[in-house]
């Protein structure tokens, strides 16, 4: 294997106000989205591939709390919706060409500490998040220049649960353009990504 790598993050927290009955349909509580190729970041992707036949696994791991919240319309706390979420997420990429990686993830909910927001039934049952497939393109090779540039065009396949708010509940997808400088004094490297993801509303 060409290269493995093992990423764990811990108390990655985030908050959603949830108003009314109907409202946040559709959200996706999960929102630690890791890169599926070799590279020095955890979520932010790099502007090289792997190279053909090269190939990259990791698993991550994130646990959140508070992260769905439930509130009436005036503001006054009802419940804790999501009390705590223990979110598994593995993934990979292979290299089908020197220029061209194939990336998927999935993620998986072992633990999911869940009141339904308008009745207050739990329903702890473990869960099943979106799956995520990608391409990266790179079309500039930061190795030869100051700067590499890549496009990553995904999508998400709606595998999740939208009612326990761990998937959109319909098929999504974007992209994005990667820009990274070159390694700098042989140790500083940065990259930034541009893009979006279109959703049709709840």
């Amino acid at each position: 294997m060409k290269a493995f790598k093992f990423l764990l993050v811990g108390l990655l927290a985030q908050f959603l106000v949830v108003s009314g009955v109907d409202a946040a349909a559709g959200f996706n509580s999960i929102s630690f989205k890791p890169s599926t190729s070799q590279g020095p970041y955890f979520s932010v992707e790099g502007s090289q591939t792997l190279g053909q036949w090269g190939h990259a696994a990791g698993l991550w791991a994130e646990f959140s709390n508070d992260s769905v919240v439930a509130f009436t319309a005036s503001g006054v706390r009802i419940r804790d919706v999501i009390n705590e979420q223990f979110v598994i997420n593995a993934g990979g990429s292979l290299g089908l060409f020197n220029w061209l990686d194939f990336g998927a993830s999935v993620a998986f909910v072992p633990y999911h500490d869940f009141d339904h927001p308008v009745t207050g039934v739990s329903d702890n049952g473990a869960q099943m998040g979106d799956i995520r497939l990608n391409f990266k393109a790179r079309l500039l090779n930061n190795k030869k220049y100051p700067i590499g540039i890549a496009f990553v065009p995904f999508v998400a396949i709606p595998t999740g649960d939208e009612s326990h708010f761990v998937g959109d509940g319909k098929v999504t997808g974007g992209g994005m353009l990667v820009f990274e400088t070159k390694k700098l004094w042989d140790r500083f490297q940065m990259a930034v990504n541009v893009g979006g993801e279109v959703r049709s509303g709840a």
